[in-house]
C-alpha cells in the first residue's frame, strides 16, 4: 500500500478526520527490520484514523528495509542515515527535517470559504465560524519501531486520551509479543517502594484485557509512544546514549483502550 493513494498522505483528506485538532506525524525508524516491515506499513496505512503525516529514517539497514518503506511512503519521505545513529537521533532527524503540517497544508482545519462550488450559492452562515473552527491544532509525534504493527483502532484510541485529558502530553500503547500476540511485553513503567524499576506485568503474563485502563505511569516505550512536539522539542528529545532498538525482543503492539498516561 503506498501513501500517496491513502488517505493519510498530506492535502490529499477535505474532510475533517477524528479528533481533527490533533495534527499527528508518524515517524518510523527502521533498521534491519525487513522481516516485520510489511506488516507495520500495512498497519500504519491502515489506521481507522490516519496520521497527518507520514516519514520514515533507515539507519543503514544491510537488508531491504530501505526499499520497503521507500515504496511504501515514498522517496522524497525517507530519510537515509549513518548505520550507527541510534535510535534518538534518527527520530530527531526525522523532526526536524519534515515540517510539523500547518492549516495551509491541511484546509479543514481552517473555516471554510463562503462559496460551495457543489450548489454554486454563497454559505453566508461560514463567514460566522472561528478562523480554526476545531480549535488551534496540536502537533504530535507518533514513534514506531519497525518490529511495531499497531492495530487499526491504535492511533484513533491514544488520541482519545489526550483529547480528553488536556494535560496529558505522553501517551504510550499496551505492548503485546510479535509471536505470541496475548503475551503481555510492557503496558508502561513505574517504581516499586524499593526503587526498582516496575512493569507491573507477571512473568509471560496473557492479555485478558486486565491492564485496559488509563492510568498514570511514570514512563512508556518508544514503541508506539505519542508525544506533544513542543515537548519532545523542549525535552531536546531522548537522550543521545538510547540504542537504536530493542533487539532482545520483537515486539508488536495494540491500544484498544489507549496507552497508559505519563
Amino acid at each position: 500500500m503506498s501513501v500517496h493513494s491513502h488517505s493519510a498522505a498530506p492535502n490529499a483528506a477535505a474532510a475533517a478526520p477524528e479528533f481533527p485538532r490533533h495534527v499527528v506525524t508518524a515517524v518510523l525508524v527502521s533498521h534491519d527490520g525487513a522481516r516485520w516491515l510489511p506488516d507495520v506499513l500495512a498497519g500504519l496505512l491502515g489506521q481507522e484514523r490516519p496520521v497527518q503525516n507520514v516519514v520514515a529514517a533507515d539507519t543503514g539497514s544491510a537488508d531491504d528495509s530501505a526499499r520497503l518503506v521507500t515504496e511504501a511512503l515514498g522517496d522524497e519521505r525517507v530519510l537515509h542515515l549513518a548505520r550507527r545513529t541510534s535510535f534518538g537521533t534518527a527520530v530527531d532527524e526525522a523532526a526536524r527535517t519534515f515540517a510539523a503540517p500547518t492549516p495551509d497544508d491541511l484546509p479543514y482545519l481552517k473555516r471554510p470559504g463562503g462559496w460551495d462550488p457543489a450548489t454554486r450559492t454563497w454559505v453566508d452562515e461560514n463567514y460566522d465560524l472561528p478562523e480554526l473552527p476545531h480549535g488551534e491544532p496540536v502537533q504530535w509525534l507518533w514513534l514506531l519501531h519497525d518490529d511495531c504493527a499497531p492495530e487499526p483502532d491504535a492511533l484513533a484510541e491514544l488520541l482519545r486520551v489526550v483529547d480528553n485529558d488536556k494535560h496529558a502530553t505522553v501517551v504510550g500503547p499496551k505492548l503485546r509479543g510479535w509471536y505470541d500476540r496475548k503475551q503481555l511485553l510492557e503496558v508502561g513503567v513505574s517504581i516499586a517502594n524499593s526503587g526498582r524499576r516496575w512493569t507491573g506485568l507477571d512473568r509471560r503474563e496473557q492479555d485478558q484485557g486486565q491492564h485496559d485502563q488509563v492510568r498514570t505511569v511514570l514512563s512508556v516505550s518508544s514503541a508506539g509512544m505519542l508525544i506533544r512536539r513542543d515537548v519532545y522539542e523542549e525535552l531536546g528529545g531522548f537522550d543521545r546514549s538510547l540504542p537504536l532498538m530493542r533487539d532482545d525482543v520483537d515486539l508488536c503492539w495494540r491500544a484498544h483502550l489507549a496507552g497508559h498516561r505519563v
